[in-house]
């Protein structure tokens, strides 16, 4: 059995019931940059019990940035009209975070808006950005925190809003046109 305890909160313990010579026990969610009292106990194949004494464990200030996986971006048209778009952005991160998305029109330059999730850390993140023209091609980041303050951004990810009424064939046409301006396109 392990035991261990952070500003005095009540003891956690990690059992392992095997009986062996060697031992470890992995812990988890530990916070970083902190103290920690440990203590060990086992007891042998007899049922004697031994206890080490308390031990004092620091762990280390987290200084790697959260990884950004999983990214999934959903449109959708708002309403019956088709008179507005919307988006789902969708991903996961390796460890709680805090996240916004920064997005802007055409498929590079200024990322001109901003959404944030809210201010709870979690390992799976959404927002949705309402109010975008339909059948526009858009660029977006993702930008997450840990709470240590170590921020990742992804990638520029590039998107087309919805549109009721153009066929996929004119919304990829309409997409080549502005990434290739210098290109005729005819159908």
């Amino acid at each position: 059995v392990l035991r261990y305890q952070f500003n005095s909160a009540d003891w956690q313990e990690k059992v392992k019931s095997k009986l062996e010579k060697d031992h470890s026990v992995d812990i988890t969610e530990l916070e970083d940059n902190s103290l920690y009292q440990i203590i060990a106990s086992g007891r042998d194949s007899l049922g004697n019990l031994t206890e080490s004494g308390v031990k004092i464990f620091a762990t280390p200030l987290d200084s790697r940035p959260p990884q950004i996986i999983d990214i999934v971006i959903e449109s959708s048209m708002l309403g019956s009209e088709g008179k507005g778009a919307q988006i789902a952005v969708g991903w996961k991160t390796d460890e709680p975070t805090i996240g916004k998305v920064d997005y802007g029109a055409g498929t590079e330059g200024a990322f001109t808006d901003s959404v944030s999730e809210g201010e709870t850390p979690k390992l799976e993140h959404s927002v949705v950005i309402s109010g975008l023209d339909p059948s526009q091609t858009h660029h977006l980041k993702i930008i997450v925190k840990d709470k240590a303050g170590n921020q990742t951004e992804s990638a520029s990810q590039i998107f087309i809003t919805n549109e009721g009424k153009q066929s996929v064939l004119d919304l990829i046409l309409k997409t080549l046109k502005e990434i290739f301006g210098f290109i005729k396109i005819t159908k």
